[in-house]
């Protein structure tokens, strides 16, 4: 089975590190973002290899 592989780039501003969003912290600026993402920071994960993801549409 083939893989897919995406390269997305953000949108708008980066937000301060000082206030950061809820949930996701690219939600904002991600043009994938889902409602969910800014409810709950995904957790870490490996996708194979030295690769990690933390994203919930992954």
């Amino acid at each position: 089975m083939a893989q897919r592989i995406y390269r997305l780039d953000s949108v708008n501003e980066v937000p301060s590190p000082l206030n950061p969003p809820p949930g996701c912290s690219f939600h904002p600026r991600c043009v994938m973002a889902i409602p969910e993402c800014s409810q709950a920071v995904p957790p870490l994960r490996e996708i194979g290899g030295e690769h990690q993801v933390a994203c919930i549409r992954v």
